[in-house]
C-alpha cells in the first residue's frame, strides 16, 4: 500500500538551494510563486521546481527530456518570501531548462546540481556579536522620499569586504557583513576596532517606489500582504553599476551597527 504519493512520472525542472545572509540552508518555510510554478519543499532549505511557464512539454516527458526549448532559454522569474521576518523577499530569475546530461553534472547549468539563491536580511534580521552591519535609509536626491526596491551596497576601503542588500517598502535596508574582524592592524602597527567604508544605492526607476516619510509605517502595512514583485538583486547589481558620486561614509566594526543615509539620483 501507499502510505504517501509521490510524484513518479514528472519530471523535475530544477533544484533550488535557499541560503540565510550567513550561507545557512533556510530554516522554516518560504513561499514561492511565478507564472505557471509549481514546486515542493525538500529537507535541508531546498525546493524542487517541477513546471514553470514554457516548459510545460518537460513536465510530461519523463523517459527524455524534450529537444527544445535550448537549455538555459527559458528565463524562469520565481518571487520568494520566507517565512522568517528577518530575511527579504526576492525574485530570482532561473535559466531553465537545466542540462540534463549526466555526463554535465560538474557544471554550473547542470540538472543535478542545485542553483544556490541567497535571502538577503530584512531590516528586522537579528545582528550575530561577529558580524558588521549597517542600517541604511535611501532617499531620492532633490525632494528626500525614501526609495523602497533599491540595492544597497557596503565595500570597505581595503577591498576586503563587501556585501549588499535590498531596501523594504520604507526605504530602508540593513547591510550584514559575516564574520568580521574585532580588530585591525594599521600603520605604525596600530590596532584599531574600526574599518572605514562605502554605502551606495542604486535602484531601477521603473520598479522603485518613492515614498514619504510620513507614509512610511502605512507603505509596511501594505508590503506584508504582497506576494510578488520584489526587486531582484542580483539583476539589479548587473544591471547598475556602483555609482561614481553619492557614497556615504561609515565605519564597520563588530561593536556597533552602524547607521546612514545615502542618495539615488534617478538618471
Amino acid at each position: 500500500m501507499m502510505l504517501s504519493p509521490d510524484l513518479l512520472d514528472r519530471r523535475a525542472l530544477a533544484l533550488l538551494a535557499l541560503v540565510d545572509p550567513f550561507g545557512r540552508p533556510l530554516q522554516g518555510p518560504a513561499l514561492l510563486s511565478g507564472e505557471g510554478l509549481r514546486s515542493v519543499a525538500k529537507p535541508g532549505g531546498r525546493w524542487a521546481i517541477l513546471a514553470c511557464k514554457g516548459l510545460e512539454a518537460h513536465v510530461v516527458a519523463f523517459a527524455a527530456p524534450p529537444a527544445s526549448p535550448a537549455v538555459g532559454s527559458v528565463a524562469c522569474a520565481i518571487d520568494i518570501r520566507p517565512a522568517d521576518s528577518g530575511l527579504s523577499p526576492r525574485r530570482a530569475v532561473v535559466p531553465l531548462p537545466r542540462d540534463p546530461d549526466p555526463a554535465h553534472k560538474g557544471e554550473d547549468d547542470s540538472l543535478f546540481a542545485p542553483v544556490r539563491i541567497t535571502l538577503l536580511p530584512s531590516p528586522r534580521c537579528a545582528v550575530p556579536a561577529t558580524s558588521a552591519a549597517v542600517r541604511v535609509t535611501v532617499r531620492k536626491r532633490n525632494d528626500g522620499r525614501r526609495v523602497a526596491n533599491a540595492l544597497v551596497r557596503v565595500a570597505s576601503d581595503n577591498g576586503q569586504f563587501a556585501a549588499q542588500s535590498v531596501t523594504d517598502a520604507a526605504g530602508e535596508a540593513l547591510v550584514i557583513m559575516p564574520d568580521f574582524p574585532l580588530s585591525f592592524t594599521g600603520g605604525g602597527g596600530s590596532v584599531s576596532d574600526a574599518l572605514p567604508a562605502k554605502v551606495t544605492a542604486v535602484a531601477d526607476p521603473a520598479s522603485a517606489v518613492l515614498v514619504d516619510d510620513a507614509d512610511a509605517t502605512a507603505a509596511l502595512a501594505g508590503a506584508a500582504g504582497q506576494s510578488s514583485g520584489w526587486p531582484d538583486p542580483d539583476a539589479l547589481a548587473a544591471a547598475f553599476p556602483v555609482p561614481a558620486t553619492g557614497a556615504a561614509g561609515v565605519l564597520l566594526s563588530t561593536r556597533a551597527v552602524a547607521a546612514t543615509e545615502v542618495e539615488w539620483r534617478a538618471s
